[in-house]
C-alpha cells in the first residue's frame, strides 16, 4: 500500500526535513537582512571626495573634473536647481553630501538623469547636466 502523506511532509529519520530546511532558510535570510541593515548607514555617509569639499555637491564644466567648477548644497526631494544660476553646466560631478543627488539633462529636472550617491564621483556623465535635484 502506498503512503498518502505528501512527500514534502514525510518524516525522514524521525525529523521533518522540510521544516529543517525552512528553518535554515529563515535563519540565513535573517542573518543577511541583519548584516545589510548594519551596513546601510555607512553606505550613506557622504565623505569629502577628491574633487569636492564636505557636505556639498560639485560639478565641472568639462570631463575629468576639468574647467570651471561650481557647487551647491544638496537638494531635498521636490527641489530643483538650474545649474546656469551658478556658472558652468555639468560634465563631471561629485557628491560629498549625505544625500543621493540627480543631475538632469533639462533645466527643470526632467529628461535624462544620472544618480550620484554620497561620496561618489563621475568623471564623465553621458550628457550635459543642466539641473540638480534629489
Amino acid at each position: 500500500m502506498r503512503d498518502a502523506t505528501p512527500v514534502g511532509l514525510r518524516m525522514l529519520n524521525g525529523e521533518d526535513s522540510r521544516m529543517k530546511l525552512l528553518a535554515r532558510l529563515a535563519i540565513g535570510v535573517a542573518t543577511m537582512v541583519g548584516s545589510a541593515a548594519l551596513t546601510v548607514p555607512s553606505a550613506l555617509a557622504g565623505p569629502p571626495t577628491p574633487h569636492c569639499g564636505s557636505n556639498i555637491v560639485c560639478w565641472y564644466g568639462h570631463r575629468d573634473f576639468q574647467g570651471d567648477t561650481s557647487s551647491s548644497n544638496p537638494q531635498t526631494p521636490r527641489e530643483c536647481v538650474d545649474l546656469s544660476r551658478f556658472g558652468p553646466v555639468a560634465e563631471s560631478v561629485a557628491n560629498a553630501s549625505d544625500f543621493p543627488q540627480h543631475f538632469w539633462s533639462n533645466k527643470n529636472c526632467t529628461g535624462f538623469s544620472v544618480l550620484v550617491n554620497p561620496g561618489q564621483e563621475i568623471a564623465s556623465i553621458s550628457f550635459v547636466g543642466l539641473s540638480l535635484g534629489a
